[in-house]
């Protein structure tokens, strides 16, 4: 991502995981236009995996020295709820995600890096509407570096967190 926003010569970047692709009829018509009148700075959409969504949004709060994950929303305008981490499918203004930075030397983990830092500094939300399929496998035997980031960033997951990095 580091490198796609580094060589934008537009107002907003689009962000898909490897492996995935819009629906043909996946609302992100509206995208931008919806994105410049909330004036948020990122706002992200599904993930379907086998007719599955993914389960990633939610709230990143602070409690006893940790970060804690919960499921939630700071509120919606329009039907998009707003969050402080959404699925790794999201449309973003270029100049926010720039100033946030993307790590790039990370593995593993980098969607949730990427929000733990860029939590308090970005408006980020949530537009139901926008549906993308993942035809990836679920990675197996990375739990561990999973657990190892959580500790590292004091992070305390969502219940039901799997390796993938989500809940399906």
């Amino acid at each position: 991502m580091e490198q796609q926003v580094n060589l934008a010569r537009t107002p907003f970047v689009l962000h898909l995981p490897l492996g995935t692709r819009l629906r043909e009829r996946s609302g992100v018509d509206g995208m931008i236009e919806g994105l410049e009148a909330s004036g948020w700075d990122l706002v992200g959409g599904n993930i379907q995996r086998k007719g599955r969504h993914t389960l990633l949004e939610g709230l990143l709060e602070e409690k006893e020295g940790k970060i804690v994950w919960q499921e939630g929303h700071r509120g919606s305008w329009k039907g998009w709820s707003r969050h402080d981490i959404v699925p790794p499918f999201f449309l973003a203004r270029t100049e926010a995600v720039a100033k946030v930075g993307w790590d790039q030397h990370l593995r593993e983990m980098h969607h949730l890096d990427f929000f733990l830092r860029a939590r308090g500094k970005l408006r980020v939300g949530k537009a139901q509407e926008w549906v993308a399929d993942s035809n990836q496998p679920v990675p197996k035997g990375r739990r561990g570096e999973s657990l190892e980031f959580f500790e590292k960033k004091k992070l305390i997951p969502l219940e039901g967190w799997d390796e993938w990095g989500g809940i399906w």
